[in-house]
């Protein structure tokens, strides 16, 4: 079965209403039983919320675009095995995908940029590319065991230098809300003491 396109007109996927109303659950138990109506509802739903995080990731109209389709694509492939109505929430779990595409778009720019510039040293880019993956995957390591809307938030602050405001607009809360999700997640990383060292 194909990925049905995202649309931007709501009516001509909804036969006049019978979806708009219904809740993410709902609309991912319909998802498991291959309903692409139900699927493309939920892309018109989080498109745009999830080109601008793209974007202020990114700052490429094109690449942002290319991420947000991927997590669409990771959505539909995990259709059959999403818990309704457990833990994970539904924007959550699309705001952290679409962030992991952006940063694998961006190790991608970084290679071709490293490849291209020849006024540098090999060795000493090469030296760069490894301690930045290095720190990548150490961090990436922590945040694993957050919950993922700290992680999201710390991710976004740490590793792609958003700003407190681009962070709150992109996740859907307040700045205080993102103040303080950072702040227990820094809180909660405590725990693996001097590991975090250097990190953030």
């Amino acid at each position: 079965m194909h990925k049905p396109e995202a649309h931007n007109n709501k009516e001509e996927l909804s036969n006049a209403g019978e979806w708009d109303h219904l809740d993410d659950d709902v609309l991912m138990a319909q998802m498991a039983k291959d309903d692409e109506q139900a699927f493309a509802l939920l892309m018109n739903k989080y498109h745009s919320k999830l080109k601008a995080l793209g974007w202020r990731v990114l700052f490429n109209d094109q690449a942002a675009e290319d991420a947000v389709q991927e997590a669409f694509l990771a959505l539909w492939r995990t259709r059959h095995k999403w818990e309704i109505g457990g833990a994970a929430k539904l924007s959550t779990w699309l705001y952290r995908v679409t962030i992991n595409r952006c940063v694998d778009i961006k190790r991608k720019r970084r290679v071709k940029i490293d490849i291209e510039d020849t006024t540098m040293s090999v060795e000493a880019k090469g030296d760069d590319i490894l301690e930045a993956k290095h720190r990548q995957v150490r961090l990436d390591a922590f945040l694993k065991e957050l919950p993922e809307q700290q992680a999201l938030a710390l991710r976004l602050y740490y590793l792609e230098e958003n700003s407190i405001p681009a962070i709150a607009k992109s996740m859907d809360n307040t700045e205080d809300g993102v103040r303080s999700l950072i702040k227990r997640g820094k809180a909660n990383m405590r725990q693996f003491g001097d590991e975090l060292s250097g990190l953030i």
